[in-house]
This record gives C-alpha cells, sequence and structure tokens, in this order.
C-alpha cells in the first residue's frame, strides 16, 4: 500500500502580507524534500480584497529499492477579513500520473471536481458560516486566539470535503505552540513573531522547519544545512512493524491467526464477518478465520459496483478486457478465480516505482505494487458487475514484519470472500488485519491516508499471539 505525505499541512503566516517561505520536510528526522509558500493580497479597484496564496512542494521518497519524486502546488483564493473562501486549484504529480483539483464559491455553494485523466470526481456543498481552508486557520485568527482554544469545520486542500479540526495552545517565552487536532491526528505549530518556524504532524512523524523568510531576520530555529548528507529514507522500511510475538514461518499458509495491538490510543480496527476485534488490558486482541468465508451476504452496496477516478471501470479499455474475461467464465466463482489470474500475470513488473495509478493506468504500463493489483482487479470485477471492495491493513511476511497492504473482498452467490492478486491468491491467509475499506471517493481517500498515519506514529505494537494452517 502507498504511503504518502500528508499533503493537505500547509503552513500559514500571520499579520504581514507579501511574504514568501520555505520549509525543509522531514520524515522522522530525515530531510526528504522542501515546501514553499507565496502569499499576496490583491486589491480591486472597486474596493474587492483578495489573499492569494501559492505553495510548491517537492520530495524524494525511497521505497525499497526505488526512488519516487513528487510533487504538489496548489494555489488558493479567499476574501480579505473574512477568509470566505474563492476559489482553490491544486495539481500533485507521482511518477506516471497526476491529479488535479479544482473549486470555486459560487451563490454561497462550493463546487468543483478532481482530476486524473478523463476520469472526473464532483464535490459540491453549501457553505458554512466562518467556513475556510485548512491553511487559513492560521492567518484568520491570531495566535491568542488560537491558544484559547476552539473547535470548527474547514476544507481540506487535498480532499475539497470539509474536515473537522479543534485548535489549542498555550503562550511561551518567546513564541506560542498551537496544537491542531485535524481528524483525529495532531498537529503542532511554533509560532515566532507571527511566523510558523516549526510543524510537526503525529508527533515528529513529518516536520516542516523554516529555511528562508521574507517575514523574519536570520533563520530562527532552523538546522546546519552545511554539507549535510543526503539521507535515503526507506518508506517501506519506516512503515513496517516488528513482530513482537509467536514467529510465523509460512505466512501465507496460515488459516487463522490472533493479534493483539499495544499502545496508546489505538486507532479503530475493522470487525466484520472474519475478521473480531476486542478490547483487552492496555489494548486490543483481533481475531482473523478466513475459514469462515464466504460470509456475510447481503451487505452490498453501491459504491462496491460504482467506478471512481482510481478504479475507473467505466473505462472502455477495462471493459473490453472484462468482456474478454467473460468469454470463459462459467460462473461468477470462476470469473472471480479468473481476474485474480490475469491480475497477478498481467502486471509482469511488480516494482515500487509508481505512485497511485488507476487501474486503466495499471492496464496499460502491467506494473505496480499491491495497490496496483488490488485497483485493477477492483475494476475489472466491477465492469462485470461483481462487488468488490478495496481493504487497506497490514500483513505478515515471512521475515516477521507487518507491511501496509492492500488487497480485496469479493461477493460471490455465498457472501464475501477475500483475495489478494499481488500473490495471486484466490483465498488469502489469515496473516493480515484488516484496518479500512476504500469507498472510492476523495473524503474516503484522506481518510485512509489518516489511518495509516495513525497507526505509523502511536508506537504501536503488534504482536502474533496464536496461529493455524490449513
Amino acid at each position: 500500500m502507498k504511503f504518502f505525505i500528508f499533503a493537505v499541512i500547509l503552513f500559514s503566516i500571520c499579520f504581514s502580507y507579501g511574504e514568501e517561505n520555505v520549509y525543509s520536510i522531514s520524515m522522522l528526522g530525515q530531510e526528504i524534500g522542501t515546501s514553499s509558500e507565496k502569499w499576496s493580497v490583491i486589491q480591486h479597484k472597486d474596493g474587492r480584497c483578495f489573499i492569494k496564496l501559492e505553495t510548491n512542494s517537492e520530495m524524494k521518497i525511497m521505497r525499497g529499492p526505488s526512488s519516487m519524486e513528487v510533487s504538489s502546488k496548489s494555489s488558493v483564493f479567499v476574501e480579505c477579513n473574512t477568509f470566505k473562501p474563492v476559489s482553490i486549484q491544486t495539481e500533485s504529480r507521482e511518477p506516471g500520473s497526476s491529479t488535479e483539483g479544482k473549486a470555486v464559491v459560487k451563490e454561497n455553494v462550493f463546487s468543483g471536481e478532481i482530476i486524473r485523466g478523463n476520469n472526473r470526481e464532483n464535490v459540491s456543498y453549501k457553505m458554512g458560516e466562518g467556513l475556510t481552508f485548512f491553511s487559513m486557520i492560521l492567518r484568520k485568527y491570531s495566535p491568542e486566539q488560537l491558544a484559547k482554544g476552539f473547535s470548527k469545520t474547514v476544507i481540506s486542500e487535498e480532499s475539497l470535503n470539509k474536515v473537522n479540526v479543534t485548535v489549542s495552545g498555550k503562550k511561551l517565552e518567546d513564541h506560542y505552540l498551537i496544537n491542531v487536532n485535524y481528524s483525529g491526528i495532531p498537529i503542532d505549530f511554533k509560532i515566532k513573531n507571527g511566523t510558523v518556524v516549526r510543524s510537526d504532524l503525529q508527533n515528529g512523524l513529518i516536520s516542516y522547519r523554516l529555511v528562508k523568510s521574507s517575514n523574519l531576520k536570520g533563520e530562527p530555529d532552523v538546522p546546519d544545512r552545511k554539507n549535510k548528507p543526503e539521507i535515503k529514507t526507506d518508506i517501506l522500511e519506516l512503515a513496517s512493524k516488528r513482530n513482537r510475538g509467536i514467529n510465523i514461518k509460512d505466512p501465507r499458509r496460515a488459516k487463522t491467526a490472533t493479534f493483539s495491538f499495544k499502545g496508546e490510543n489505538i486507532p479503530d480496527i475493522l470487525s466484520n464477518c472474519y475478521q473480531k476485534v476486542r478490547d483487552i488490558p492496555g489494548g486490543r486482541l483481533v481475531e482473523v478465520d478466513l475459514g469462515k468465508v464466504p460470509c456475510g451476504k447481503g451487505t452490498v452496496e453501491d459504491v462496491h459496483l460504482l467506478p471512481n477516478i482510481f478504479e475507473d471501470s467505466n473505462s472502455p479499455e477495462i471493459i473490453k478486457v472484462a468482456q474478454r474475461i467473460m468469454k470463459k467464465g462459467k460462473n461468477r466463482d470462476d470469473l472471480i478465480e479468473r481476474t485474480v489470474s490475469f491480475v497477478f500475470r498481467h502486471i509482469k513488473d511488480k516494482n515500487y516505482n509508481h505512485g497511485n495509478l488507476s487501474a486503466s493506468e495499471t492496464l496499460k504500463k502491467r506494473a505496480g505494487d499491491c495497490t496496483e493489483h488490488s485497483t485493477l482487479l477492483s475494476a475489472l470485477l466491477k465492469a462485470m458487475k461483481i462487488p468488490v471492495k478495496m481493504v487497506y491493513g497490514v500483513v505478515l511476511d515471512p521475515e516477521g514484519r507487518f507491511f501496509f497492504h492492500n488487497w480485496n473482498e469479493v461477493y460471490t452467490d455465498k457472501g464475501w470472500i477475500v483475495v489478494d492478486s499481488t500473490f495471486g491468491m484466490k483465498k488469502s491467509d489469515s496473516a493480515r488485519i484488516a484496518l479500512v475499506y476504500g469507498g472510492g471517493d476523495s473524503a474516503n481517500r484522506e481518510e485512509v491516508a489518516l489511518t495509516v498515519i495513525r497507526f505509523l506514529a502511536n508506537n504501536i505494537e503488534i504482536s502474533v499471539e496464536g496461529f493455524s494452517y490449513e
């Protein structure tokens, strides 16, 4: 499964206009990129006044033996004084793909779309009183107001949807320390002389540090960047967790498995017909029994059949392949098995070189990791009118490490089954824990990213407590 920087962390500067600032971006103390922002005020002759924020971020991330360069930029307009949104344009680029977002406010309705190739996702809702972009929170309110604390709804620059935030803070000797809880993710901002000089997401998982500012003299709180060696940060290694319990030599053969999660602030874990979760002292116990599948008969929703900008089952190329597979299938079970086999064989170049490719992009490039496998399988099955879910969770490898991973649940005549096309498995093993389902729209994709961050940074330990083989 992909792990990307949480792109909605846009750093706001208070009080002064015409500012330009540059930040270094680090993950667990290792530098991976830079982010710049430019604030300006546009004063029209008719008296209208707008604030414009332009941001640009570039990062280089190591994923196993591969490196991946990702970038994003945005342009946000709001009204002066009220900070009411006027418009937004965003663009993010990953190897092999890009995604654009744009929206405007007209007649008090926020309307926009997220565009990926030929695929589009619409976003529309009425503006609430005081609603603004997340990047404007630290400008709209003074450090004194922020420190007093409040809860607000803001617009995410990442998903263009509304998100709840809670703000609190305190004044220290020469700066303010402001905490913003973004949908369960804590972000700490250090504000000095009206400028954010440091920001830490989830206790330092991701950090931004000011390295250049047109508003401040000198470079306060800036690390020594001279002759600094390049550090290669392997996201896969950072995102993995060592099994603290019983060793499973062949996890792909596990019929049942029991896991314990220990630590503070353990996020919610999925409970379904084959995965049971219960609280224990100091954590949670998760029991997985894929011997129970098929199960959960009758629980099919529209999202399990509809296309989206990644699972583009309405793509002509996807439909053509799906029809070819259907001609050979004897029944639904046979179609599912044939599609799993097709995806496993079709993706020849199994690597970490790409960002999140859509199903049609994966079909063309024949490359990718677990995300591409699961996305292509989902789109093909949806094109056959077979309900399917994207599952995001962790899987145990033979070396005793838990890695974030994608797989699928597919609906048969008898209920849901679990398949993993990355491993070519038409019946998955139980050495895995489902954390969250993908829902298809931008708000859900953002929630999936938040779920990964919650599990990564809370010092959670996962242990195998027991298992059985087939």
